[in-house]
C-alpha cells in the first residue's frame, strides 16, 4: 500500500539549492529513469543522501506525491496523458521550484497507479 500522508496546506517555495535536493530526493525515491517501473524505495534514498539527509527529506518526498494525488487528475481526466497534464499543472502550482524531473517521476508514479 502506498502512503499517501503529508498533504501540504499551501504552496510551496524553497531555495534553489533546497529544490535541487529535494527533486534529487523525489527522483530517487521513485526510481524515475532507473526502474521499468515506479518503485517508491526509502533505502534508494538513504543510500544517496546518508540516514540522516534521507530522514528530513522523505516525509516531504512523501507529500509531494501525497499532493499529486490531491489534484485528483484521476477522477476527472479523460484519459491518462490528460491526467498526467492535470497533475504535473497541479504540482508546477503547488512546487513552482521543483525540477521538472521531479515532477514528472511523481507524475510517472501517478498515472502508473490509475492507468
Amino acid at each position: 500500500m502506498i502512503e499517501r500522508r503529508g498533504r501540504i496546506p499551501q504552496r510551496q517555495e524553497v531555495p534553489s539549492y533546497q529544490a535541487n535536493l529535494l527533486s534529487d530526493a523525489v527522483v530517487a525515491w521513485v526510481g524515475y529513469g532507473e526502474a521499468v517501473s515506479p518503485k517508491r524505495d526509502d533505502d534508494r534514498v538513504r543510500q544517496r543522501f546518508g540516514a540522516a539527509e534521507a530522514e528530513r527529506l522523505l516525509p516531504i518526498v512523501r507529500a509531494v506525491e501525497a499532493e499529486c494525488w490531491a489534484s485528483k487528475a484521476h477522477l476527472a481526466a479523460a484519459n491518462p496523458a490528460a491526467m498526467a497534464t492535470a497533475a504535473a499543472a497541479h504540482l508546477h502550482e503547488r512546487f513552482p521550484d521543483l525540477r521538472e524531473d521531479a515532477i514528472e517521476a511523481v507524475v510517472w508514479a501517478y498515472t502508473f497507479d490509475n492507468r
